[in-house]
C-alpha cells in the first residue's frame, strides 16, 4: 500500500525553464492540496518531474484511466451505480495493494471524478496525476485576468482529490494527450519494468487518441464493456475480429485508428455487470503479466529446479558409472600382473588386488542403491515437458489460445500442476532438490540468445526463437556425437587390434586386458546412447525444417490463422517431445538392462586374485 510520505510536495512558487511555469500547491475547498505546475506542450517531461518532487519510485504501478467525462451523466442509473461498485471494490482497492499510480484527464466530471470519490471513500494514498489544458479549467486561487480567457462558470474544475496536475498551454481538449503519453513513457525509461496499463470507461474522441497511444507503447488495455461509447465499440468490434480471425475473410476494420488498436492492441475485456472483485483480479494479473507474469516466473522456476537437478544427478550417475567400469579395468589388470609375476600375499600389490573387488561391489551397491541414472532421466523428461508448456503458452497456442473460455494462465498453472504430481509420485520423492546456486530467469542456456523469455510469442518470433533455435542446436549436437561415435569406434577397433598382436606374439594372458577395455568402451556407448541419440537428432531435425518449410509457403492471410499458428506449434513441440520421450524411453531400458548386468556382478563377484570371467579370457 503507498504511502503519502513517498511523496514531497512544492509548498512555494519555483522557476524551472523558460517554458515551464511556477509549480505551486493548491487547496481545494474540501482541504485537499495538489501540487501544479503549467508547461508548454514540448515541455522536457524530466523539468515536470523535477518541478513537481514527484518520480516513479512513488508508485509500484501506473494506472492510465481514460474515459467519458461530459456523456457519463447520460448514462443509466443503473450503470452508474454499477461504475461505482467497479471503480471502489475492483479499480481503486486493487490500485491500493499493488502501489499503483493514476494518471487522468484531472477535471471532476465523469469517470475521473468517480475515480476521485473512489479513493477518497476507500482512503487510498495513490499518487493521482491529471494533466489537461490550463485555458479550459479553473482552480481555486486560478488567475483568469488574462485577455480572452474564459470565464470560471466556462471552464471545468479540476477534480479536488488529485494529488498532481500538470497543466499544458493548449486551447483544446485533446491537445494535451501528447503530454500526457510523454510523461508515462518517461517514467517507463526511468524506472525499468515498471507495469503500466489502461482501464477505458465509456469514452469519446479524446480517449480514442489515448487508447491509440497506448496500443502504440504497448500498452495493456482493460475495457469495460456495457459503459457505452467508445468501450462499447471497442468490445463489439474485438469480438467480431477475434471471431473471424480464422475465417477466410477477417473482419475488415474501415477506421484507421480502430483497426490498429483492435489488431494490434493487448485488449481484456470486463463487463459492467462483472464481479468488482473479478475487476480486481483482473488488474492484478495485468499488473503481473506486465511485470513478466507470475506463472510464467514460476513456469521457469520449476524448470531451472528440474533442470539443476538433472543435471546434479547426471554427473552423479556419470562419475559413478566411470568408477565402475574404471575399477573394473584396474582389477583385471591387477590380477594379470599378480599372475604373470606371483607376488607375495604380504605385498602392497596383494593389498591392492584384495581392495579393488570390494570397492567395485560397494560402488555396484550405490549405483543400484541410489539409482542416480533413473532421477536423472525422470528429472530431464519432468523439466523438458515444463518448457514444452512454457512455449506453447508464450506463443498463445492450441488450449492457450485467446480463443478459448478458460484463461490461459489458468490451463498453464493446471499443466505444471500435473508435471510436478507425477514426479513426486517416481523415485524423485525420495532424493532432496537442491536449489540453483544463481536463479536466473529465464536459466542460462535455456532459450535463444536474443530471447528473454518472458514476452509473449507471435508466429515470427516463436520460429526465431524455438524452433530454428533447435534446428541449431540439432545440427551442433549431431556434428559433436558423429565425431564422438568415430573416436569411441576407432578406439575399439584399435584394441581389438592390439589383442589380435598379442596373441600372434605370444601373450595371449594380456588379452583379458584388451577385452576389459573394449568391454568397458561398449558399455560406455551403450548408457550413453550416442548411436541411437545421434539417429533421433537426425530425424527430428528434418521434422523441424519440414514443418518451417510448410509454415514459409503459407500466406500471410492463411499464417494470421489461429489454428494454423496451433499448427505450427503443435507439430513443432510434438516433435521436440517425441524425441525425448524417445530418448527417456531407450535410457530406462538401457539403465534396466545395466542395473540388472551390474546386480548379477555384485551377486557374484570375481575371486581374490583373479579377473573377472567377462574378461578373463587367457
Amino acid at each position: 500500500m503507498m504511502n503519502s510520505s513517498t511523496l514531497t510536495l512544492k509548498t512555494k512558487e519555483t522557476k524551472v525553464e523558460p517554458n515551464l511555469g511556477s509549480s505551486k500547491t493548491i487547496t481545494f475547498p474540501n482541504g485537499h492540496s495538489a501540487s501544479l505546475v503549467t508547461v508548454a506542450p514540448k515541455t522536457n517531461l524530466q523539468s515536470i518531474s523535477t518541478s513537481l518532487q514527484l518520480t516513479p519510485t512513488s508508485f509500484n504501478a501506473l494506472i492510465i484511466l481514460s474515459g467519458g467525462a461530459a456523456y457519463f451523466e447520460q448514462l443509466e442509473r443503473g450503470l452508474q451505480l454499477r461504475l461505482q461498485q467497479l471503480f471502489g471494490r475492483g479499480i481503486v482497492r486493487a490500485a491500493t495493494e499493488i502501489g499503483a499510480g493514476f494518471i487522468s484527464g484531472g477535471t471532476d466530471s465523469g469517470v475521473i471524478a468517480l475515480l476521485g470519490k473512489s479513493v477518497a471513500e476507500y482512503h487510498c494514498q495513490c499518487p493521482l496525476i491529471g494533466i489537461a489544458p490550463a485555458p479550459l479549467i479553473t482552480y481555486p486561487a486560478k488567475d483568469i485576468s488574462a485577455e480572452g480567457a474564459l470565464s470560471a462558470e466556462e471552464q471545468v474544475p479540476l477534480e479536488p482529490h488529485h494529488t498532481h496536475f500538470v497543466l499544458v498551454e493548449t486551447p483544446q481538449w485533446g491537445g494535451e494527450t501528447e503530454t500526457m503519453y510523454s510523461l508515462v513513457s518517461a517514467c517507463r525509461q526511468q524506472t525499468e519494468n515498471l507495469p503500466i496499463f489502461t482501464v477505458l470507461v465509456n469514452g469519446g474522441e479524446i480517449s480514442r487518441l489515448e487508447i491509440l497511444q497506448s496500443v502504440r507503447l504497448g500498452i495493456p488495455i482493460i475495457v469495460i464493456a456495457g459503459s457505452g461509447r467508445l468501450a462499447d465499440e471497442i468490445a463489439t468490434l474485438h469480438r467480431e475480429y477475434q471471431d473471424s480471425k480464422d475465417s477466410d475473410s477477417p473482419k475488415f476494420i474501415e477506421d484507421p485508428a480502430l483497426a490498429e488498436i483492435i489488431t494490434e492492441g493487448k485488449i481484456n475485456l470486463f463487463s459492467i455487470e462483472g464481479e468488482a472483485t473479478e475487476l480486481k483480479r483482473l488488474i492484478h494479473r495485468a499488473y503481473r503479466q506486465s511485470q513478466g507474469d507470475t506463472v510464467l516466473q514460476v513456469a521457469w522456476r520449476r524448470f531451472s529446479l528440474y533442470d539443476y537437478n538433472a543435471t546434479r544427478q547426471q554427473h552423479q550417475f556419470h562419475y559413478l558409472q566411470l568408477a565402475i567400469l574404471g575399477f573394473g579395468i584396474l582389477g583385471t589388470t591387477l590380477a594379470l600382473i599378480q599372475k604373470e609375476w606371483d607376488f607375495s600375499s604380504t605385498s602392497f600389490l596383494h593389498y591392492l588386488i584384495v581392495l579393488v573387488p570390494i570397492i567395485s561391489t560397494i560402488l555396484l551397491a550405490a549405483a543400484n542403491r541410489f539409482n542416480a541414472g533413473t532421477k536423472w532421466i525422470l528429472l530431464r523428461t519432468g523439466a523438458e515437458e515444463v518448457k514444452l508448456e512454457i512455449f506453447r503458452y508464450r506463443a498463445q497456442a492450441e488450449i492457450y489460445s485467446p480463443t478459448n473460455a478458460t484463461a490461459p494462465e489458468v490451463k498453464f498453472a493446471e499443466k505444471l500442476q500435473t508435471i510436478a504430481q507425477g514426479l513426486v509420485q517416481t523415485e524423485v520423492n525420495v532424493s532432496s532438490l537442491h536449489q540453483p546456486k544463481r536463479e536466473v530467469i529465464p536459466p542460462p542456456n535455456s532459450v535463444a540468445p536474443d530471447d528473454d523469455g518472458l514476452s509473449i510469442l507471435s508466429p515470427e518470433r516463436y520460429i526465431n526463437t524455438r524452433l530454428e533455435d533447435q534446428l541449431r542446436y540439432y545440427t551442433n549436437k549431431v556434428k559433436k556425437l558423429e565425431n564422438r561415435l568415430k573416436t569411441l569406434q576407432w578406439l575399439i577397433y584399435a584394441i581389438g587390434g592390439l589383442g589380435t598382436f598379442l596373441a600372434a606374439i605370444n601373450l595371449e594372458l594380456w588379452i583379458a586386458l584388451t577385452t576389459a577395455f573394449v568391454t568397458a568402451l561398449a558399455t560406455y556407448m551403450e548408457y550413453q546412447q550416442i548411436e541411437s541419440t545421434l539417429i533421433k537428432y537426425n530425424q527430428s531435425a528434418t521434422d523441424l525444417f519440414s514443418v518451417r518449410t510448410w509454415w514459409i509457403a503459407l500466406s500471410e492471410t492463411e499464417q494470421a490463422k489461429q489454428y494454423n499458428i496451433d499448427r505450427l506449434v503443435g507439430q513443432t513441440e510434438r516433435i521436440l517431445q517425441s524425441e525425448f520421450r524417445g530418448w527417456m524411453k531407450e535410457m530406462q531400458e538401457t539403465l534396466a538392462d545395466l542395473k540388472k548386468q551390474q546386480g548379477e556382478e555384485q551377486s557374484s563377484p570375481p575371486e581374490t586374485g583373479q579377473p573377472a570371467d567377462k574378461t578373463n579370457k587367457s
